[in-house]
This record gives C-alpha cells, structure tokens and sequence, in this order.
C-alpha cells in the first residue's frame, strides 16, 4: 500500500498540512524541532493507532487543541484506493478503515503496514529481549494469516498460567492452562521459525548490498529447551515456576541473534555497520511483506544520514530507491552526496511546522 494524500491535524506542532506523497522515496528536509519527525509520528499513528514517541496521546496532541487527526487515501496495484483514518483524544481514540469505525488496532495495521528505523534502532541487538520478538512478530503478521490469532490465544493462557502459579493452586488448574499453552505456542513459534527461513535469502541480499557481505546468519531461539515440546518443558518446570511466581519458558521468552562467522555480529561491527546491518534486517523484512503479505509496506526512516558517511548514505539511498515501497526519510539538510538518485524522489521541507511541496 502506498499513501496517496495524508491529512494531519494537531500533531505536536503541526496544526494543519496536507500532503500529496511520492508512491516511492519521500524526502524531509528541516532544522531541528521543525517537525519533520512530527511528520513521521503522524504517519506512524496513523498505522498503528498510537505513537512511538509517547506512551500517552496527551503528549502528541498540539498545544490548546482536543484531539489530533490523521487521515489518508491509500492505495496499491492489486486494491481501489481505501480511507482510513484515527483520532486521538486525551482518554478516547477512533479508528476508521474504508468508512467503517473498527475497535482493533489489527484492521489498521493490516490496512497500513508501517515499519520504523530511528537512530535508537542501532541498538537493537543489544536491548531487551522483548524489542526483538515485536520485530519479528511484525512480519509474522503480515505473512501468515492465523499468527495473531495464536498470539492472542498464547498471551491470554499465558496471563491465566502466571494467575495460577501466585496462587499457588497448581494441581488443578496448570495442567489446564499447559496445554492451552503448548497448543498456541508451539503454533507461534512454527510460523517464527517459518518466517526467518523466509527472510534469511532477502538478509542475505540486503546484507550483500548494504555492507558487502552476504554471510550474516539469524538465529532462532524459540524460548524453550531444543528437542523437547513446550507441553514437556512446561511440566519439567512447574515446581521452579511456582518458586518464580511466573512462567520461565515459553514462546514469550523466544529472542534471535545475528551471526557473523559464529560469532555475534555485534561484538565485531562498528556502531556505523551496526546502523547498515539493522537496515538490512528490517528492509529485508519489508521486502519479504511486500512480495508475500497481503499489502505493501510503508517505511519511515527519521535522521537517516546520521551515523552514515557520504559512501554509506549514497548506497543506502541506492538500495532504497530500488525497492517498491514508499519511503518517508527525514534530513537536517539537503543530502546532496546522494543526489543521483533524488531525481525519482518526492521533496518536501518543514519550517515551524509547515509542510512544503519542494518539487
């Protein structure tokens, strides 16, 4: 899916702009604090239903107004072009697909995938587990039809489990709850699996452009002892469970790592190889949704010079380029090093939150 108009309305500073987007790489050009990245927080909201840079909406919405709006007409090769829309309020929030108000977040995200790369996603393979498993379940989603069902079905056995073990009536309600458990999660964890033998060929692409070297392995780990069915490694340690007051195995406890030679690709990069290497993965992963998932994904990428030098940044503005997507790509200044390729690219500036057609 691409965006074809954008409407935003009362998101930080941006009281009102309109924008006719590029369907490829979409370009924005602005100082600090002009609100480029508002722009993109606008976008995000928009296909997500809530931001990536404040947990409460309060903190996104402009100053004196009541509400922020985001709206867009989207479109791809295969679908008519759809509306959908969301409205954020202090303590309500709306959302609209093709003119029906929809309760779950899950028909937006459907709608629109997003996929975000910020400064702070260098640091993805050595922050918490938890960061890893939403990457991962991100294209999940978007590939295979029944994971979110089984994801749902885990996390609420999950939560009854846990329930279970603080109260210390493990003999008549665990064994309920195991295998409620071990039937989902084993399902979660056959579509990861399935889906990272889907995505190592596009990382190693990805991999191969970006940073010359083809050979990064992912790695797997699906959260519970290797050989054993998560019903017997539950059983195995129900007692240790009930000590915790929580469960230490299971599909919730799945990570995965990037191998470089067998070793951690982490210990051995620097923090600029880092950067192309995680925008390797996650634009593996988009390329991988585009051809297999139901709609085309849209990727925002805030500060994407930073980190890069001259060579690094034209070849990642290469790469992208020649992608399907649509890009939304945010700069302090005009990146001239990469202009060979700005020609097919849409421009656009921000000034104290106004948002300018360049071109």
């Amino acid at each position: 899916m691409s965006i074809e108009r954008l409407s935003v309305s009362n998101v930080r500073n941006i009281e009102s702009a309109v924008l006719d987007p590029g369907e490829r790489v979409n370009l924005l050009i602005g100082e600090n604090g002009s609100g480029k990245t508002s722009l993109l927080e606008a976008i995000y909201i928009l296909g997500r239903a809530r931001s990536f840079r404040a947990r409460v909406a309060a903190q996104v919405i402009r100053e004196r107004a009541e509400s922020l709006v985001v709206s867009a007409r989207v479109a791809s090769q295969s679908r008519a072009p759809v509306q959908i829309g969301v409205r954020l309020s202090g303590r309500h929030r709306e959302i609209s697909v093709s003119g029906q108000r929809v309760l779950s977040s899950a028909e937006l995200v459907a709608a629109l995938p997003i996929l975000l790369i910020q400064p702070s996603s260098t640091a993805l393979m050595v922050e918490a587990p938890k960061a890893r498993r939403q990457i991962m379940d991100w294209g999940a989603f978007h590939v295979e039809h029944r994971f979110l069902d089984h994801l749902r079905g885990y996390s609420r056995a999950l939560s009854q489990r846990n329930a279970a073990l603080r109260s210390g009536n493990i003999d008549t309600n665990l064994a309920i709850w195991d295998q409620e458990m071990a039937i989902h999660g084993e399902a979660v964890a056959d579509a990861r699996h399935i889906y990272f033998e889907m995505l190592q060929p596009y990382f190693a692409a990805a991999t191969a452009a970006l940073l010359g070297d083809e050979n990064f392995v992912l790695k797997l780990n699906k959260g519970w002892p290797t050989g054993q069915t998560l019903l017997t490694a539950l059983a195995a340690e129900a007692q240790a469970d009930q000590r915790l007051g929580y469960t230490g195995s299971g599909a919730h406890k799945a990570d995965f790592s990037i191998l470089l030679k067998g070793r951690p690709a982490r210990l051995t990069l620097s923090r600029g190889q880092m950067k192309l290497l995680i925008m390797a993965l996650l634009l593996a992963q988009v390329r991988l949704v585009d051809e297999q998932g139901e709609a085309g994904c849209t990727v925002l990428i805030d500060d994407l010079a930073s980190e890069l030098d001259n060579k690094n940044l034209k070849r990642v503005m290469h790469f992208i380029m020649n992608q399907p997507s649509q890009f939304f790509a945010t700069f302090v200044e005009h990146p001239e090093c990469a202009a060979n390729v700005i020609a097919g690219s849409a421009m656009f500036h921000v000034e104290h939150g106004k948002v300018i057609h360049s071109n």
